[in-house]
């Protein structure tokens, strides 16, 4: 669920929700393009999954491509960077990168 901030007070009723839960994740973390195409970013267990920060639409999981995108073994807590538009995971064996092909 989101909520939209206005005059420094949250909204009562959330503007954006997804259809399902997203549970069972790490901390997300969100990135954009200065205002505009945000991504949020969390990761479900042993994928990592990137969804419309607006509406909440999944926009792709790293089980879509099973073979060239799966995470190794995670730590219990495991946290996302991007930068330079990269996401950098922490495993229990190093660090893992995903970025444009």
């Amino acid at each position: 669920m989101g909520w939209a901030p206005t005059n420094g007070t949250l909204s009562t009723n959330p503007v954006v929700q997804t259809q399902q839960g997203q549970g069972g994740g790490h901390s997300p973390i969100i990135t954009s393009a200065g205002s505009t195409n945000g991504i949020l970013w969390q990761i479900n267990g042993t994928n990592l999954a990137a969804y419309n920060a607006a509406t909440l639409a999944q926009l792709y999981v790293t089980s879509q491509t099973s073979e060239r995108d799966t995470l190794p073994a995670l730590p219990h807590f495991a946290q996302l960077m991007v930068a330079n538009g990269k996401v950098y995971i922490g495993t229990n064996s190093g660090i893992t990168v995903l970025g444009l092909l």
